[in-house]
Protein backbone atom coordinates (compact mmCIF):
# COMPACT_ATOMS: atom_id res chain seq x y z
CA UNK A 1 0.00 0.00 0.00
CA UNK A 2 1.75 3.48 -1.16
CA UNK A 3 -1.08 5.89 -1.15
CA UNK A 4 -4.56 6.57 -1.67
CA UNK A 5 -6.12 8.04 -4.86
CA UNK A 6 -9.41 10.56 -5.88
CA UNK A 7 -11.15 10.27 -8.90
CA UNK A 8 -11.79 13.19 -10.09
CA UNK A 9 -13.58 11.59 -13.41
CA UNK A 10 -14.41 8.28 -14.80
CA UNK A 11 -16.70 5.35 -13.56
CA UNK A 12 -14.19 1.99 -11.85
CA UNK A 13 -14.69 -1.14 -10.18
CA UNK A 14 -12.55 -2.41 -7.40
CA UNK A 15 -11.65 -5.97 -7.78
CA UNK A 16 -10.92 -8.45 -4.94
CA UNK A 17 -8.98 -11.77 -5.87
CA UNK A 18 -10.53 -14.58 -4.91
CA UNK A 19 -9.27 -17.78 -3.58
CA UNK A 20 -9.68 -19.46 -6.72
CA UNK A 21 -7.87 -16.50 -8.55
CA UNK A 22 -10.92 -15.43 -10.01
CA UNK A 23 -11.89 -11.78 -9.68
CA UNK A 24 -14.95 -10.24 -7.60
CA UNK A 25 -16.20 -6.59 -7.96
CA UNK A 26 -16.75 -5.38 -4.48
CA UNK A 27 -18.00 -1.63 -5.18
CA UNK A 28 -18.55 0.76 -7.97
CA UNK A 29 -16.83 3.90 -7.89
CA UNK A 30 -17.68 7.23 -9.62
CA UNK A 31 -15.86 10.66 -8.96
CA UNK A 32 -15.50 11.96 -5.61
CA UNK A 33 -14.81 8.77 -4.49
CA UNK A 34 -11.33 7.13 -3.06
CA UNK A 35 -9.33 4.22 -3.80
CA UNK A 36 -7.12 2.40 -1.82
CA UNK A 37 -8.03 3.13 1.56
CA UNK A 38 -9.24 -0.49 2.46
CA UNK A 39 -5.61 -0.91 2.79
CA UNK A 40 -4.30 1.62 4.66
CA UNK A 41 -2.20 0.28 7.10
CA UNK A 42 -1.74 -3.42 4.82
CA UNK A 43 1.52 -4.18 3.30
CA UNK A 44 0.01 -5.70 0.76
CA UNK A 45 -3.54 -5.71 -0.16
CA UNK A 46 -5.29 -7.86 -2.84
CA UNK A 47 -7.39 -5.11 -4.00
CA UNK A 48 -6.98 -3.61 -7.48
CA UNK A 49 -9.86 -1.52 -9.39
CA UNK A 50 -10.50 -1.32 -12.86
CA UNK A 51 -11.50 1.34 -15.07
CA UNK A 52 -14.54 1.22 -16.96
CA UNK A 53 -14.07 4.96 -18.96
CA UNK A 54 -11.66 7.07 -19.59
CA UNK A 55 -10.78 7.76 -15.73
CA UNK A 56 -8.77 10.81 -13.78
CA UNK A 57 -7.38 9.71 -11.03
CA UNK A 58 -4.85 11.98 -8.49
CA UNK A 59 -2.58 9.99 -6.27
CA UNK A 60 -1.63 11.00 -2.96
CA UNK A 61 1.06 9.33 -0.72
CA UNK A 62 0.22 7.12 2.41
CA UNK A 63 2.43 9.75 4.45
CA UNK A 64 0.94 12.93 3.17
CA UNK A 65 -2.57 11.17 3.45
CA UNK A 66 -2.13 10.21 7.24
CA UNK A 67 -0.75 13.56 8.16
CA UNK A 68 -3.82 15.35 6.53
CA UNK A 69 -5.72 13.03 8.65
CA UNK A 70 -3.88 14.24 11.42
CA UNK A 71 -4.03 17.88 11.22
CA UNK A 72 -7.84 18.19 9.91
CA UNK A 73 -9.93 16.37 12.09
CA UNK A 74 -13.07 16.53 10.43
CA UNK A 75 -11.71 14.65 7.34
CA UNK A 76 -10.58 12.27 9.88
CA UNK A 77 -13.99 11.39 11.22
CA UNK A 78 -15.35 12.12 7.43
CA UNK A 79 -13.66 8.87 6.05
CA UNK A 80 -14.49 6.83 9.39
CA UNK A 81 -18.09 7.31 8.24
CA UNK A 82 -17.49 6.42 4.65
CA UNK A 83 -15.28 3.28 5.70
CA UNK A 84 -18.24 2.46 8.05
CA UNK A 85 -20.92 2.97 5.21
CA UNK A 86 -18.86 0.35 3.45
CA UNK A 87 -18.36 -2.03 5.76
CA UNK A 88 -22.23 -1.80 6.26
CA UNK A 89 -22.95 -2.30 2.51
CA UNK A 90 -20.45 -5.01 2.35
CA UNK A 91 -22.09 -7.37 5.27
CA UNK A 92 -25.20 -6.36 3.59
CA UNK A 93 -24.30 -7.69 0.45
CA UNK A 94 -22.74 -10.94 1.76
CA UNK A 95 -25.98 -11.19 3.30
CA UNK A 96 -28.07 -10.76 0.22
CA UNK A 97 -25.57 -13.28 -1.68
CA UNK A 98 -26.57 -16.15 0.29
CA UNK A 99 -30.60 -15.42 1.25
CA UNK A 100 -31.45 -13.81 -1.96
CA UNK A 101 -33.34 -14.58 -4.85
CA UNK A 102 -30.98 -13.87 -8.01
CA UNK A 103 -33.76 -10.87 -9.67
CA UNK A 104 -33.40 -9.31 -6.17
CA UNK A 105 -29.91 -9.05 -5.83
CA UNK A 106 -29.51 -8.39 -9.62
CA UNK A 107 -32.56 -5.15 -8.75
CA UNK A 108 -30.15 -3.97 -6.24
CA UNK A 109 -27.20 -3.32 -8.39
CA UNK A 110 -29.08 -1.91 -11.21
CA UNK A 111 -30.64 0.65 -7.96
CA UNK A 112 -26.76 0.91 -7.45
CA UNK A 113 -26.22 1.85 -10.84
CA UNK A 114 -28.48 4.63 -10.60
CA UNK A 115 -27.32 5.41 -7.20
CA UNK A 116 -23.59 5.54 -8.36
CA UNK A 117 -23.57 6.65 -11.54
CA UNK A 118 -27.30 8.26 -12.33
CA UNK A 119 -28.56 8.66 -15.68
CA UNK A 120 -27.35 9.60 -19.04
CA UNK A 121 -27.93 13.75 -18.97
CA UNK A 122 -28.31 13.42 -22.94
CA UNK A 123 -30.83 10.82 -22.88
CA UNK A 124 -34.89 11.21 -22.57
CA UNK A 125 -35.57 7.97 -22.25
CA UNK A 126 -33.88 7.45 -18.22
CA UNK A 127 -30.88 5.98 -19.87
CA UNK A 128 -28.20 4.67 -17.18
CA UNK A 129 -25.26 6.68 -17.44
CA UNK A 130 -22.90 3.48 -17.55
CA UNK A 131 -24.16 -0.13 -18.11
CA UNK A 132 -22.06 -3.07 -16.93
CA UNK A 133 -21.58 -5.83 -18.44
CA UNK A 134 -23.68 -8.65 -18.55
CA UNK A 135 -20.67 -10.31 -17.34
CA UNK A 136 -19.88 -7.94 -14.61
CA UNK A 137 -23.85 -7.79 -13.54
CA UNK A 138 -23.46 -11.55 -12.90
CA UNK A 139 -20.04 -11.41 -10.87
CA UNK A 140 -21.59 -8.54 -8.53
CA UNK A 141 -24.98 -10.40 -8.33
CA UNK A 142 -23.08 -14.01 -6.91
CA UNK A 143 -24.88 -15.68 -10.41
CA UNK A 144 -24.36 -16.61 -14.19
CA UNK A 145 -24.23 -14.65 -16.84
CA UNK A 146 -27.59 -16.78 -18.43
CA UNK A 147 -29.71 -16.09 -14.94
CA UNK A 148 -28.50 -12.42 -15.53
CA UNK A 149 -29.70 -12.36 -19.32
CA UNK A 150 -33.34 -14.59 -18.06
CA UNK A 151 -34.04 -11.64 -15.14
CA UNK A 152 -33.30 -8.77 -17.68
CA UNK A 153 -35.88 -10.50 -20.24
CA UNK A 154 -38.30 -10.77 -17.13
CA UNK A 155 -37.56 -7.26 -15.56
CA UNK A 156 -38.32 -6.22 -19.41
CA UNK A 157 -41.57 -8.18 -19.58
CA UNK A 158 -42.52 -6.06 -16.69
CA UNK A 159 -41.95 -2.70 -17.75
CA UNK A 160 -39.20 -2.18 -14.96
CA UNK A 161 -36.89 -1.47 -17.56
CA UNK A 162 -36.24 -1.39 -21.50
CA UNK A 163 -32.84 -2.87 -23.28
CA UNK A 164 -31.58 -0.48 -26.18
CA UNK A 165 -28.43 -2.72 -27.12
CA UNK A 166 -26.66 -3.32 -24.38
CA UNK A 167 -27.71 -0.23 -22.53
CA UNK A 168 -30.16 -0.31 -20.01
CA UNK A 169 -33.08 2.44 -19.54
CA UNK A 170 -34.86 2.43 -16.12
CA UNK A 171 -39.24 2.66 -16.75
CA UNK A 172 -40.03 2.32 -13.49
CA UNK A 173 -37.78 2.79 -10.69
CA UNK A 174 -40.03 2.69 -7.88
CA UNK A 175 -40.81 -0.93 -8.34
CA UNK A 176 -37.46 -1.36 -9.06
CA UNK A 177 -36.53 -0.17 -5.97
CA UNK A 178 -39.52 -1.77 -4.14
CA UNK A 179 -38.44 -5.13 -5.58
CA UNK A 180 -34.50 -4.52 -4.52
CA UNK A 181 -35.68 -4.03 -1.11
CA UNK A 182 -37.68 -7.12 -0.99
CA UNK A 183 -41.26 -5.62 -1.00
CA UNK A 184 -43.26 -6.79 -4.22
CA UNK A 185 -46.36 -4.71 -4.57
Amino acid sequence: MKGIYFVEKGKLKVLSKAFDGSEKIIRLVAPGMILGHRGLHAKHYPISAESLTDAIVTFMPLPTFVDMLKANPEMAVYLINFMSDELRDTELRMKNLLILDPKIRIAIILTQLIDTFGYDKKSTKNLLSFTLSRADLANMGGTTYETVIRTLALFKNNKLISLEGKEIAILNEKKLRELASGVEK
